[in-house]
């Protein structure tokens, strides 16, 4: 007996996925290896929830081990980089420091008030 196709995107699948692991492995081996989940095939259909080329996207990620590997890096669209200090190198508080100091050097300027003329 056939059993009828359901797609899943990328997202509902490994929801799903993640849901069968934490509850049932025999399930979850049946619907990640096999395809099979209860009463139907299970169909992973990457061009569901695509994103519009149109769309602009902002995504952050740590590619500096992608880096360390990569001879040439191709992009195809503008690529900024910004380091990110280790969180032990980190402010956790201000840092003020003031200075009295007394200098017979200096000469305060003066401004006439312009609202007396």
């Amino acid at each position: 007996m056939d059993l009828p196709l359901q797609d899943y995107s990328m997202l509902s699948f490994c929801q799903t996925a993640k849901r069968l692991l934490a509850v049932d492995q025999e399930a979850f081996v049946r619907f990640v290896l096999c395809g099979r989940y209860e009463d139907h095939r299970v169909i992973l259909d990457p061009l569901i929830d695509t994103v519009d080329p149109e769309d602009t996207i902002n995504i952050t990620r740590d590619f500096d081990s992608l880096l360390a590997i990569v001879e040439h890096l191709k992009i195809s669209s503008d690529l900024a980089l910004y380091p990110v200090a280790k969180k032990e190198d980190t402010l956790t508080t201000d840092v003020h420091f003031t200075h009295q100091f007394v200098s017979s050097q200096v000469r305060l300027s003066h401004f006439p008030d312009s609202s007396s003329s």
